[in-house]
């Protein structure tokens, strides 16, 4: 993939963390970059597709500033996902609440799916 369209998805500093590496996903499609502050660390991915994440199936949402995430969180652990006009989207790391927060609101924001988009994702997508 090219180091623009990556850049673009995956930035190369993002709310005071730097990006330190980056590794394809599980699938072709996935890119991952590894961030961190001196401090804490989290993974960010992408992909052009939605990325399933089945420990958040039955998670519920989480409102940040207007925006909805899918989010399951335990101690030591939060794990956000979100589809984007820019592709799917999963957060993962061990990091205080003001601190995804700012991560979250430098990202792409998620797309609201109404009743159809839902439906034709789960028949199409």
């Amino acid at each position: 993939e090219a180091t623009g369209e990556i850049d673009r998805a995956l930035p190369s500093s993002l709310a005071g963390f730097d990006r330190t590496r980056v590794t394809e996903g599980p699938q072709a499609t996935v890119v991952a970059a590894f961030y961190e502050d001196g401090v804490f660390t989290f993974t960010l991915m992408n992909s052009d597709n939605p990325i399933a994440v089945p420990e958040l199936e039955e998670s519920g949402t989480i409102e940040f500033d207007g925006r909805s995430y899918r989010r399951a969180f335990q101690l030591g652990r939060a794990v956000y996902a979100w589809n984007s006009s820019e592709g799917g989207y999963v957060l993962v790391g061990d990091l205080p609440l003001d601190v995804q927060e700012r991560i979250l609101e430098q990202l792409p924001e998620p797309e609201s799916q109404g009743f159809f988009q839902r439906l034709w994702r789960g028949l199409f997508g």
